[in-house]
């Protein structure tokens, strides 16, 4: 934002130690900042309405391109077919049932066969 040296912060403070006082000068400070605090606060709300207000004329632009684009056609969430509906135009072929997994605690065999025997291992 601004480009101030350390050299320039060294006469800065000279100047304020020499004009305000050595007493005076942690108050001055204190005060300089919360000034500082607010000037900031203040631009950082500005900045965020401007953002607010762009962001809801971008969506008004958007909204008038999707009108112009659908003729102004309203579509309603119950235009979809229902789901009642999807399920008495399927099929009634009958679904065989999900076999369950074997539970953790049973046993499960192994099939061995002569491909799977490793001669070495004899």
């Amino acid at each position: 934002m601004f480009d101030i040296g350390f050299m320039e912060l060294v006469v800065l403070a000279i100047v304020a130690m020499l004009v305000v006082g050595p007493e005076r000068l942690p108050e001055a400070a204190r005060a300089a900042g919360k000034a500082v605090g607010k000037f900031k606060r203040f631009f950082s709300t500005i900045q965020k309405q401007i953002e607010q207000e762009l962001r809801a004329d971008e969506l008004n632009n958007l909204n008038k391109k999707i009108m112009d684009d659908t003729n102004g056609d309203i579509f309603a969430m119950n235009d979809a077919p229902s789901a009642d509906a999807a399920l008495k135009n399927h099929s009634k072929t009958p679904v065989p049932p999900v076999a369950s997994a074997p539970s953790e605690t049973a046993p499960t065999a192994a099939i061995v066969t002569e491909e799977n025997d490793n001669p070495k291992a004899k």
